[in-house]
């Protein structure tokens, strides 16, 4: 052996200020638990996109609750209805029973967040801009919990409220915008609620308003590291420490910051040849990067190309530090992000945008 590598990542950890959870999060809906619940049942066809009555029946359950925003499926499904027991990895696109929550915390149509659970617990993520555009990278922290029986299946999810930054409520209350579907993998019929639909130019707009208490939760999330190399053949060595952060301290707030960021543990990039003079878009699997990227994700009209590119920072030089930050003040919602590379070539880079709504107006700067 040439080389001997050590890497040492202490456990993350993490100050959540939140009261206990309010509903367990286990798959099972107690009707005690979900006392005072906006209660759903109008799930119509939407792929096909008909507005017909769902084949089969299902119910949801709307609550926020001082940890999140609680939300549960009944799905019905005979045994005559194949069920789907397919396990399946993060960020999955297979074609299985599922359930899907989509939520526009702001409630204006900027940016939305999208949960799904399949009938076998697995989940997947993402971020929703310009009204219909998902970006599956983000990986959220949320909970879910799958329970089946002969009749169906039920499916409980809990969003924290620490997810994403949100302007203030009026009068201690907040209007989100919601959208939520399931899917019968045998025959690919999605049902939802309200009618709306992605293959529309406008998605997010569509979603249904939902008036809630205005809870806050605050975070802190600090991941430290260090790791080392020693090179048996050249008698050298080489270490290396850093730091991830993570903070909320409001609804209105949220910062992440890395110093010597480690992306050891990020999934390589696929092998693309590209002999052509169009450089080939690259999405971003660096968690510093994913994290509250949407108020970024700004595409130009003629091509969709990402204004901020960020596979581009630390191609030259290691990344010495960067920080980004976001949040409202009032209507307004704005986002600052830099970045540092070290070395000689290393480059600095810096972004801001700001987004300015009300029912009349849509502003950018």
């Amino acid at each position: 052996m040439g080389r001997r590598f050590i890497r040492f990542v202490p456990a993350a950890f993490a100050v959540v200020c939140a009261p206990a959870f309010a509903v367990e999060i286990d798959g099972r809906i107690d009707a005690d638990e979900w006392t005072g619940a906006q209660h759903i049942v109008d799930f119509r066809k939407v792929q096909p996109l008909t507005g017909e009555p769902g084949s089969l029946p299902t119910e949801a359950w709307v609550l926020a609750t001082p940890d999140g925003l609680a939300v549960a499926f009944r799905n019905v499904q005979p045994p005559e209805v194949t069920r789907s027991r397919q396990k399946v990895q993060r960020d999955f696109e297979e074609q299985v029973d599922r359930v899907n929550v989509f939520i526009d915390f702001d409630g204006d149509g900027r940016t939305g967040y999208a949960f799904t659970v399949s009938a076998s617990g697995g989940i997947a993520d993402e971020i929703i801009t310009n009204q219909n555009d998902f970006n599956s990278d983000w990986d959220g922290q949320w909970r879910h919990a799958v329970a089946e029986d002969d009749d169906g299946w039920s499916v409980e999810l809990l969003i924290p409220w620490h997810t994403a930054p949100m302007r203030d409520g009026v009068d201690g209350q907040r209007t989100l915008k919601v959208f939520l579907a399931r899917v019968i993998g045998s025959t690919g019929e999605r049902m939802a609620w309200p009618v709306a639909s992605f293959e529309r130019p406008r998605f997010l707009s569509d979603f249904a308003p939902i008036t809630v208490p205005e809870y806050s939760q605050s975070l802190l999330a600090v991941t430290p590291y260090v790791s080392g190399l020693y090179d048996n053949v050249r008698k050298g060595r080489d270490f290396n420490a850093g730091v991830d952060v993570f903070w909320k301290p409001s609804s209105r707030f949220q910062l992440a910051a890395t110093v010597h960021p480690d992306f050891g543990q990020v999934e390589s990039d696929d092998l693309v040849v590209n002999f052509s003079a169009t450089e080939t878009f690259i999405s971003d699997k660096r968690p510093f990067f994913t994290e509250n990227q949407g108020i970024f994700e700004l595409t130009t009209p003629s091509d969709f190309s990402q204004q901020l590119y960020t596979r581009r920072v630390g191609s030259t030089g290691d990344i010495q530090a960067a920080v980004k930050f976001n949040g409202s003040l009032g209507r307004a919602n704005y986002g600052v992000f830099a970045a540092e590379e070290d070395g000689p070539t290393g480059r600095a880079y810096q972004a801001l945008r700001c987004a300015i709504s009300n029912p009349r107006i849509w502003a950018r700067c």
